[in-house]
């Protein structure tokens, strides 16, 4: 497949990045600053710019079959990012007749169903504190993306720490808390599990690697999200 990235050069993004090409897909990044993306290879190109020029996005979205972002917010500058990029990333999607969408995104995004224990309370309120644009952004997000009918996925993530794929994620309605965490090779695995089928459009699952549980039958149990490099010859154990 031929993959639009957006995001590509932060902590999620560089995983996915690798992930992606490591599985034959073909990759066409979107990179504000060109020199902060080292990766070098054949079926990855790279285009110089941001999603506010359109001009950028269309060169980044043409002929592609998907489209990922890890756009995330790393400042209070700018507390509308996530809707902003999104809303740009759609726009594009539309010009280009592109369908599948994949946004990697945290825990603060809330979704039907989701379970009500005390961690995962805790753990919202800390970032209401410490990062109330992104809770608002979130759930401005989470608005615009109820209205949307089109093929769309938003992972999303407890802490995020370095790490290949483990292998042991629990991924779908999970209970989380202040002390949950997913490696990056977890994130990436699952981002790209996630493009390629269909069991989790128009859905928001969770994803973590430690600290967490299953709430619920629609939570998988001990779901494997290892890199096919771990499995020779499959893309998914």
């Amino acid at each position: 497949m031929r993959i639009a990235l957006l995001g590509g050069t932060g902590k999620a993004g560089t995983a996915v990045l690798a992930e992606a090409l490591a599985r034959g897909h073909e990759v066409r990044a979107l990179v504000r600053t060109p020199a902060r993306l080292t990766t070098v290879h054949p079926r990855l190109a790279i285009v110089p710019g941001d999603f506010e020029d359109p001009a950028a996005l269309d060169r980044t979205l043409d002929g592609a079959d998907a489209v990922i972002t890890a756009i995330g917010v790393t400042s209070t500058q700018r507390p509308t990012l996530l809707v902003d990029s999104v809303t740009a990333i759609r726009a594009a999607m539309h010009r280009a007749d592109v369908e599948r969408l994949v946004i990697v995104q945290g825990v603060h995004m809330a979704f039907p169903g989701d379970p009500r224990n005390p961690g995962l309370a805790l753990l919202k309120a800390v970032l209401r504190v410490v990062m109330r644009p992104l809770t608002r952004d979130g759930r401005a997000l989470g608005s615009l993306l109820e209205q949307d009918p089109g093929d769309w996925t938003v992972l999303r993530m407890p802490r995020l720490v370095d790490g290949d794929a483990t292998g042991r994620a629990l991924v779908g309605r999970l209970r989380v808390s202040p002390r949950s965490s997913v490696t990056a090779g977890d994130v990436a695995a699952f981002a790209l599990r996630c493009m390629e089928g269909d069991e989790f459009v128009r859905r928001m699952p969770m994803i973590a690697s430690a600290g967490a549980r299953a709430a619920g039958e629609q939570a998988s149990d001990r779901e494997t999200v290892r890199s096919p490099a771990d499995r020779p010859g499959s893309s998914y154990p």
